[in-house]
């Protein structure tokens, strides 16, 4: 359960941080400006200006909503707060983004402390961790000051997010010394992995808690996978199965960049529940690569239910590119795997392959739903000529497909 919370949270850092960037990077191509921006007077005091509405809909708003940010001095940063405060289109984060980007660099502290007061309270922990994020990148030292004492975890993760998206030493450096340190690793795990691998083995080395050491190993393995597969599955091996099994994770990975290679490594596994494990994942990013081949190798080189699993997998990775082939290769799986590796039960712990193993039946209906709603007619012609009676003939029913 903790590497799925994990795992979660790390996707939603790495959009915010997306997102925060995508409007740094905003303000600047706004910058030409909109009629009602602020403007300096002769007596260094802005002149006056409209703030009481936002213009237009859509990316107009947008653009128009960075421009007028980018433009405002730093005493108005907080009557834009307010007026976004205050307006019914203001519950849209998309417009906070771009001036917490701009507050955080020039007052990070009354950013804080306008949200902490003042926001919109469906929106208030939202704004918060974006705002602690943003200052986290923008003033590192000053943020991480301001918060390590006060913040909860959920908002001091984001302050870490932050801070490793400027400078992923300094955030590990900051993340041992919060309280509850080991549930705050995956807050940086991206930025260290991309920024600063040579952080990696510190880092393994002091998570002993599973649930943050497991996401920091599986993006070590992605990373290694395309610069060193031998290493990846080296490091694989030596982890240890918990919930995930981790030679299956890089040879999946390895199959994203050269899933040749992954092949060779797979044969020199022995026959067990991680090799079975490895072919799947390898056929899954084979087939999306190069269908052809990864159905020649599903059959030369698999049988029994890691066959019908590799199969469904290939199926379903490839079934855009052609989805006739697809219906052949889930027939070809058979209705009846023959047997599960993906649910062994005397592990402690359900194994996360458990949650997301191919299914034939769900993988057919998905294929004939998005087909008819493309092509109602040839879903209704695959259907009649290669489903049959029986079982397949069900599926085809319940996806609204009649043969």
């Amino acid at each position: 359960m903790g590497t799925a919370h994990s795992s979660g949270w790390g996707k939603g850092l790495a959009l915010l941080a997306g997102l925060v960037s995508f409007a740094v990077g905003w303000q600047w191509r706004g910058a030409s400006g909109q009629a009602d921006l602020p403007r300096e007077g002769a007596a260094g005091k802005s002149a006056p200006r409209s703030l009481t509405e936002l213009q237009g809909h859509g990316d107009e708003l947008l653009a128009g909503w960075a421009a007028k940010v980018e433009a405002a001095g730093e005493p108005e940063l907080e009557e834009l707060a307010g007026l976004l405060a205050k307006e019914p289109r203001g519950r849209d984060l998309a417009l906070w983004i771009p001036l917490l980007a701009r507050w955080s660099k020039s007052d990070g502290a009354a950013m804080i402390s306008f949200l902490e007061s003042r926001a919109p309270a469906s929106l208030k922990d939202r704004l918060l961790g974006q705002a602690w994020f943003a200052w986290g990148v923008s003033d590192p030292d000053a943020a991480f000051s301001a918060g390590k004492e006060k913040l909860k975890p959920e908002l001091a993760r984001m302050l870490l997010s932050g801070i490793a998206e400027t400078d992923p030493h300094k955030a590990v450096e900051y993340l041992w010394q919060l309280p509850d340190a080991q549930f705050s690793v995956s807050a940086v795990t991206q930025q260290v992995i991309a920024k600063a691998p040579e952080l990696t083995e510190e880092l393994l080395a002091r998570a002993v808690y599973d649930g943050a050491r497991m996401p920091l190993q599986q993006a070590w393995i992605s990373e290694l996978a395309e610069k060193d597969p031998d290493q990846a599955l080296a490091f694989a091996k030596g982890i240890g199965n918990i919930s995930q099994d981790p030679v299956a994770q890089a040879l999946g990975e390895i199959a994203k960049h050269d899933p040749e290679k992954a092949a060779e490594q797979l044969a020199t596994l022995p026959p067990n529940r991680t090799r079975a494990l490895g072919a799947v994942a390898l056929a899954e990013a084979w087939a999306a690569q190069d269908a052809e081949k990864a159905i020649a190798w599903i059959r030369g080189n698999t049988a029994g239910p890691t066959r019908h699993y590799a199969l469904v997998s290939a199926a379903s990775a490839s079934e855009k590119e052609n989805p006739e082939r697809a219906l052949d290769l889930l027939q070809e799986a058979g209705a009846n795997p023959g047997g599960s590796f993906f649910h062994p039960y005397q592990y402690s712990v359900t194994p996360m392959e458990s949650f997301g193993s191919p299914n034939v039946h769900v993988a057919t209906v998905d294929l004939l739903k998005r087909l008819s709603l493309s092509d109602p007619e040839k879903a209704r012609a695959l259907a009649a000529e290669k489903l049959g009676e029986g079982i397949w003939k069900k599926w085809a029913v319940e996806a609204g497909v009649q043969p």
